[in-house]
């Protein structure tokens, strides 16, 4: 199996599973109680890793069965980090967001068909870390164009403020504002972008299940952006025959992952709809329900 055709097979997996899931789950109640039950989501997210683990070795003439099970149970990682970026513990943000890039890491060196764990994968920032763990080659550090961009966006926009304090807590820059978050007219509770969260006020503070949900947004979008959408710009670049120079080489566009999200979020699913609202839905009322 050649590589765009693996990157075919991948998206079609993910499509299939995640609308399945999206039809199954959105039939629950709209509010915010849970649609369900952290098994089934474990489930899910372990489900996911095993497929890409498992077509992405295969298709490198290494062992589906390895890169099944080694892919599920970096799924499974993944769908903890979520969980725990939505708990209400200090730093609460920061460490799930670790702990679900971990998982991502896990499922990518099951699809390229190395060891359990070859390169950790480590978002800091606007950048990621590339810590060689096991393949011997050196570690380094690439600066991500796009949340770059949004983060100058946010910067720059007059609707919102920047939270040190909630960033740090959260490991992913966080915004502020009244009202307007996407702008004039935006009657969001929040939003996120790539790694950059921005929240309305309420009060004197936050909803803070809406902060919630999308710091889980956050692991969800590190999570298609280390498995499917940085393998996805090394294989245009090696089709394409474009080189790595100096600067390059430093560098991650981070666009990689939006064919497969515009499929995932589709017009043709309503908001509520949307997997990968679902899944933050059903943190987000975990962790309201905590609150009363």
């Amino acid at each position: 199996m050649s590589r765009g055709r693996t990157l075919v097979a991948l998206a079609l997996a993910y499509v299939l599973l995640f609308a399945t899931t999206g039809v199954a789950t959105a039939q629950g109640p709209s509010s915010r109680a849970p649609a369900g039950s952290d098994v089934g989501y474990v489930a899910v997210n372990a489900l996911l890793g095993a497929l890409t683990g498992g077509i992405g070795s295969h298709a490198r003439g290494r062992s589906f069965r390895d890169g099944f099970v080694r892919g599920f149970l970096g799924g499974g990682v993944s769908y903890l980090g979520k969980r725990v970026s939505g708990a209400s513990f200090p730093a609460a943000g920061l460490l799930g967001r670790q702990i679900g890039a971990a998982g991502a890491s896990v499922v990518r060196s099951a699809a390229f068909g190395t060891r359990l764990l070859d390169t950790l994968v480590v978002p800091v920032g606007p950048a990621r870390v590339y810590v060689a763990l096991e393949s011997g080659s050196a570690s380094t550090v690439r600066l991500d164009l796009e949340e770059t961009a949004w983060l100058v966006h946010r910067l720059t926009s007059d609707h919102v403020s920047f939270d040190l304090a909630r960033t740090l807590s959260a490991g992913s820059f966080v915004f502020t504002g009244e009202s307007g978050l996407g702008g004039d007219g935006d009657t969001a509770r929040g939003r996120a972008a790539s790694g950059v969260v921005s929240v309305r006020e309420v009060g004197d503070g936050i909803d803070e299940a809406s902060f919630a949900h999308e710091r889980v947004h956050v692991v969800q979008f590190d999570y298609l952006k280390i498995v499917q959408g940085l393998p996805t710009e090394g294989w245009a670049r090696e089709e394409l025959g474009i080189g790595w120079g100096s600067a390059l080489h430093h560098l991650d566009f981070g666009v990689g992952q939006y064919p497969l999200l515009w499929i995932l979020t589709a017009p043709w699913f309503s908001h509520s709809r949307q997997v990968l609202e679902i899944e933050a839905e059903h943190i987000e009322a975990i962790r309201a329900g905590s609150r009363r």
